[in-house]
């Protein structure tokens, strides 16, 4: 079952909603490259995304807040052409995720030291 959520994509006060896809294999998050570039996110380097053990291509990683259901994170953002929500805002958020019934639960939006 795909789990598409509303997520709030923001820097310095300029922001866009798309929907995403909740993406328990990705390692992180990538967001439409054409959305961080329309509010501005910075351009701060480039990875090597690995597919099958192997490095398949380079994408830009951009710096900007993702917010979804009042959870906001500052993240490193992989630039491509999906917006998928990766395990680096749902492990920040402490996600509880039903995959039967599509229900996400964030349970912390903040980190214990």
């Amino acid at each position: 079952m795909e789990i598409v959520k509303k997520a709030k994509i923001s820097v310095n006060g300029k922001y866009e909603e798309v929907e995403a896809v909740i993406d328990t294999g990705a390692e992180r998050t990538m967001i439409n490259e054409e959305v961080l570039l329309r509010i501005g996110a910075p351009h701060l380097d480039n990875l090597l995304i690995e597919a099958a053990g192997e490095y398949a291509d380079t994408k830009p990683v951009y710096g900007a807040s993702v917010e979804i259901d009042g959870y906001k994170f500052t993240l490193l953002i992989t630039g491509g052409k999906k917006n998928l929500i990766g395990h680096d805002f749902l492990q920040l958020a402490k996600a509880v995720i039903d995959e039967n019934t599509g229900i996400v639960k964030f349970t912390k939006n903040y980190i214990n030291y």
